[in-house]
């Protein structure tokens, strides 16, 4: 709540500021409020519109929402790899949208894309872990899995707030 008390009263002296909205944002997000995390990435947007960094986080929050507009998400993903083509973030987030949606080959895709940009990319490793596992490569899965925890203690409480376990 300070944070957001933080960032209203930045906003009210510079209500053009994409990125205090952008950080709003995700305090909303921190705290579980999706509807209002969204309204602030879309003033984001609204303000500064050519920051690809603002597409990622758009897409970012939608994935986050446990009944989020998949299709959106996947179009502002689209729309910051189509700005930065080999970002290993937006490949990351494109990649668990994939795999929200089923689309084991395409998440699959995007991980090692992100892997190859960032080797150390625990989302990445994770959700290629998962993809693997749901593929048959029960001990690859595993492997990949066990070296994202290996960066990230807290990537499975990640994946399971938007929904995917291994």
């Amino acid at each position: 709540d300070g944070a957001i008390a933080d960032f209203n009263a930045l906003l009210h002296v510079d209500p053009a500021s994409g990125s205090a909205y952008l950080e709003r944002a995700g305090a909303y997000t921190d705290k579980g409020d999706a509807a209002r995390a969204l309204a602030d990435v879309r003033m984001a947007i609204a303000v500064d519109p050519k920051r690809e960094a603002t597409y990622r986080a758009y897409a970012c929050s939608i994935q986050m929402q446990p009944i989020g507009d998949l299709s959106a998400a996947r179009g502002e993903c689209d729309a910051a790899l189509k700005l930065e083509p080999h970002d290993a973030y937006a490949r990351q987030v494109r990649g668990l949208l994939h795999l929200k949606a089923g689309r084991l080959d395409d998440a699959r895709a995007d991980f090692e894309a992100a892997l190859r940009r960032d080797r150390r990319a625990a989302t990445a490793l994770f959700g290629r872990g998962i993809v693997k596992r749901r593929q048959g490569d029960v001990a690859g899965g595993d492997a990949d899995i066990a070296a994202a925890r290996a960066i990230d203690h807290e990537i499975e409480a990640g994946f399971a707030r938007v929904g995917l376990a291994p």
